[in-house]
């Protein structure tokens, strides 16, 4: 971990949001030490979605890999007594606009259409039910800007030719919320592990905040917990009150 710190100081200066890897066995984790976002985890909470999905780097916005200086790889775009690293730039952006989806209603079958030749996630989704409504033909290039990133929220400016499907390179999962232009919207599962929502024609505000069920149970708790108290503490007052005027 400390010698791949000029390594990571340097991939802390490239534009963007991106992903990492690094071909180590065991994957060190840069994301936590250095700050750097990567595809390192694994325990109990992995998801099987994920664990399905990682093989398409490309996909999870994965546009650097860092090796070993012994690499036989030509071309790095930085280097040093122990390692390189390289750039793919096939790699997708974190977030990104189609105009067609398919529809495969069998999970497993989402992933087999992934793989099949002529699929080009850049352009087109695959999801598991029909859209609520038709998306329209791409027109002039679309774009995709983020506000803000954070663990538990995000916000994007994206302005669309037509209405579209908002891909991000973000795990589906549920507690995560999302409005477009305020108003709260659907979150789809799309190329069978990451997030869709639906924008309109021109320009969307699309906010997505992480707020699970346990969040509403706590508020529901503390909410009942202040109420008895309140009723507790006037009981108490009338009592004393009667007791008072005896």
């Amino acid at each position: 971990m400390l010698n791949l710190r000029p390594a990571a100081m340097f991939l802390k200066s490239r534009p963007g949001l991106f992903r990492v890897r690094v071909s180590a066995d065991p994957e060190p984790n840069v994301g936590d030490i250095y700050g750097i976002q990567s595809l390192w985890g694994g325990g109990a909470t992995i998801l099987t979605d994920f664990s399905r999905i990682i093989g398409h780097e490309d996909l999870l916005n994965v546009r650097y890999h860092i090796k070993p200086n012994t690499s036989p790889d030509p071309n790095p775009i930085y280097k040093d007594s122990l390692w390189k690293v390289y750039e793919d730039k096939n790699g997708f952006d974190r977030a990104w606009l189609v105009h067609q989806v398919v529809v495969e209603p069998m999970h497993d079958a989402v992933f087999t259409r992934m793989d099949a030749p002529g699929t080009d996630l850049h352009t087109t989704a695959i999801v598991e039910s029909p859209l609520p409504r038709p998306l329209d033909p791409p027109g002039a290039d679309g774009t995709v800007r983020f506000r803000s990133y954070e663990a538990d929220s995000m916000a994007l400016d994206v302005t669309s030719s037509g209405s579209a499907l908002l891909v991000l390179s973000e795990l589906y999962y549920p507690g995560w919320r999302a409005t477009v232009n305020g108003h709260s919207v659907e979150i789809r599962k799309v190329d069978g592990a990451l997030r869709g929502i639906l924008v309109p024609s021109g320009k969307s505000q699309v906010v997505l905040e992480y707020v699970p069920m346990s969040f509403y149970l706590g508020a529901g708790l503390s909410g009942l917990t202040a109420i008895c108290v309140f009723a507790a503490w006037l009981i108490l007052r009338r009592q004393s009150n009667g007791s008072a005027s005896k």
